[in-house]
C-alpha cells in the first residue's frame, strides 16, 4: 500500500491568460506513517516561515496524526492567525 502526499510550498506562481497556476509536488510513500512524516516536515517549514501569517486548519479525525507531530516539534507559532475549517 502506498500513501501520497502533495506539497504546495514553496509555491512558484505562474500567471497565464489571467489565471494563477501554482507548482505542485507529489510524493509517494510506502505507508501512512512515512506520508505523515513527510507532510509534517513540509508543514512545519511552512508554518515557521516568517511570511506565513494565516492558517486554516481542517477539523475532523483525519489530520490529527499530522497535528500531533507538529505539536511535538514545539514550534514558535505566535505569528500565526489560525482559523478552524468546518465543512
Amino acid at each position: 500500500m502506498c500513501s501520497i502526499s502533495m506539497t504546495f510550498f514553496p509555491p512558484r506562481r505562474i500567471i497565464m491568460l489571467g489565471a494563477t497556476i501554482y507548482d505542485m509536488t507529489i510524493s509517494v510513500h510506502p505507508d501512512v506513517d512515512a506520508a505523515n512524516a513527510a507532510a509534517t516536515d513540509c508543514l512545519a517549514n511552512w508554518l515557521a516561515h516568517s511570511s506565513t501569517r494565516n492558517v486554516m486548519a481542517a477539523g475532523g479525525n483525519t489530520p490529527l496524526a499530522l497535528y500531533r507531530r507538529i505539536a511535538n516539534r514545539h514550534l514558535a507559532l505566535s505569528h500565526l492567525n489560525v482559523f478552524a475549517l468546518d465543512e
